[in-house]
């Protein structure tokens, strides 16, 4: 995964955001491209985002994520620019594109964000939220469970009696 990759997207979610794009193509707006994605972005007029994932160099996509959480306009990868501009309707490969008007794939397109924003909330920074809480440190039961686990006490009481002697010496 690339490093302004922040969250992965699974075969079921492409295929929809595939199917949007090509619709939204055909009725709607699209603009192609970095510069015309970043214009529509920073104006506010974008509906959804989506970036390529093999873009080399990375510095040229890497901004579009932050814009598009500081617009708070939604934003999703595809794998390759190849299959972003054969979705977009261009013989050549995009590193984003940016949809202005859906056309009649309204439904489509909110279905799509809904599902962006829910895989959003799961991943961190590139990594899978884990199912942990604090709640339980809360517990002082899990706090003080080494003092009622024997080896790891005793394995306590090994390394103090060491150090108790090494400072003796």
């Amino acid at each position: 995964m690339a490093e302004y990759v922040k969250f992965s997207v699974g075969k079921e979610l492409k295929e929809k955001q595939f199917e949007l794009i090509e619709k939204v193509t055909k009725t709607g707006k699209i603009r192609i491209g970095v510069n015309e994605t970043t214009k529509a972005i920073e104006r506010g007029k974008a509906k959804i985002i989506f970036i390529a994932e093999d873009v080399s160099p990375q510095e040229l996509v890497m901004h579009l994520p932050l814009l598009c959480e500081e617009k708070k306009i939604p934003y999703s990868f595809i794998s390759t620019k190849k299959e972003l501009g054969e979705k977009a309707g261009i013989a050549v490969g995009t590193a984003s594109i940016a949809l202005i008007e859906e056309g009649s794939a309204k439904k489509e397109l909110e279905e799509v964000i809904k599902k962006v924003s829910e895989l959003k909330k799961v991943w961190i920074n590139g990594r899978k939220r884990r199912n942990t809480s604090r709640s339980s440190w809360s517990n002082p039961k899990n706090r003080s469970s080494w003092r009622n686990n024997p080896s790891t006490l005793q394995n306590f009481r090994r390394t103090r009696t060491r150090q108790s002697k090494k400072k003796k010496c």
